[in-house]
């Protein structure tokens, strides 16, 4: 019911084993599910957005508003916004 994409970001694109993926997810027609999305990327963070883009193109997937964003080396900083959302995908999934 709940997936975490995480992608590093690959000549401007999503990692090429990361877009098989979420491609054959919308080969499949996959519905009904909560995805959660996190980028990486070293000078161009664009992996999260073209994610976005192909599951906003699947029936009645909801998307996380945050993205995490990774500049090569997840920070202190954002280590908490990272164990926010694994704690929302877990609450999400005791309902």
């Amino acid at each position: 019911s709940h997936l975490a994409l995480l992608s590093v970001t690959y000549n401007l694109n999503v990692f090429p084993s990361m877009e098989n993926f979420v491609q054959d997810m919308k080969r499949l027609n996959l519905q009904k599910r909560v995805v959660a999305v996190v980028e990486n990327g070293s000078w161009a963070l664009t992996a999260g957005k073209s994610m976005r883009e192909i599951i906003g193109q699947l029936k009645k997937v909801n998307i996380a508003e945050e993205t995490i964003s990774i500049k090569s080396l997840l920070k202190d900083a954002q280590y908490a916004d990272a164990v926010a959302m694994a704690d929302k995908i877990v609450e999400d999934l005791k309902k």
